[in-house]
């Protein structure tokens, strides 16, 4: 047993103790900075309005989240069609909206190979801080130097994303710091694989050193 795998059996346990100590999580750390954007879309929308389209675009990427999940964990890989959009009707979401983005998201979760963690808890003792990332595994097919380890996450949208803005950016590069950390590995790279209500999708890949010096001043500005 491998030190990710010995990782996954105690995970929930020592989780709980970075906790007692006051480690933050992740996104605690994130949403105590002002977005200032986020605000004018409620103010704009009005607050029963803001609130509903929250509650759906969460449960819509909540269906898509565990569509993923069951297609990296199954045995059956081969049933599944990224050209036709076919897929074990067993897998298939009681949202049609859910099944379309997941169908769109299949070329690019193919490349998604030799996965380490999927949906895990990690923690860093440097920063104080822990979280789930969403994956951690290898990209291949997608630049020169095929087959490279990458933080990688999962999102759904309703228009499509043109880059890595610093909220998501911190959380990537948080997980891949704790990752290092814990693991003395070298994943450099982030991932944002999306899909969109208007039929688009997209891989965005930034390298961790850009967003290492924002990550950094939020942390230590929570502490």
């Amino acid at each position: 047993m491998n030190k990710q795998e010995k990782w996954k059996t105690i995970a929930t346990s020592e989780i709980l103790k970075k906790k007692s100590l006051g480690y933050q999580s992740v996104t605690s750390v994130i949403n105590a900075r002002p977005n200032r954007g986020l605000e004018k879309w409620r103010k704009e929308l009005g607050e029963d309005v803001a609130n509903f389209e929250m509650k759906r675009c969460a449960d819509r990427g909540l269906k898509v989240h565990l569509m993923i999940e069951e297609y990296f964990m199954t045995e059956y890989k081969h049933l599944y069609d990224s050209k036709t959009g076919s897929m074990p009707s067993s897998h298939k979401s009681d949202s049609v909206l859910a099944n379309g983005l997941f169908t769109n998201m299949l070329p690019y979760l193919e490349m998604v190979q030799d996965v380490i963690f999927l949906e895990q808890e990690l923690y860093s003792d440097t920063y104080k801080i822990h979280g789930r990332v969403d994956c951690i595994a290898k990209i291949k097919g997608y630049r020169a130097d095929d087959g490279y380890l990458a933080v990688i996450d999962f999102k759904t949208s309703n228009t499509p994303k043109q880059s890595i803005k610093d909220n998501y950016g911190v959380q990537l590069t948080a997980y891949a710091v704790m990752y290092n950390e814990m693991f003395k590995e070298s994943v450099n790279d982030i991932v944002l694989i999306s899909a969109d209500e208007m039929g688009g999708t997209q891989m965005i890949r930034r390298d961790v050193k850009k967003f290492m010096p924002t990550f950094e001043e939020w942390v230590n500005e929570k502490k």
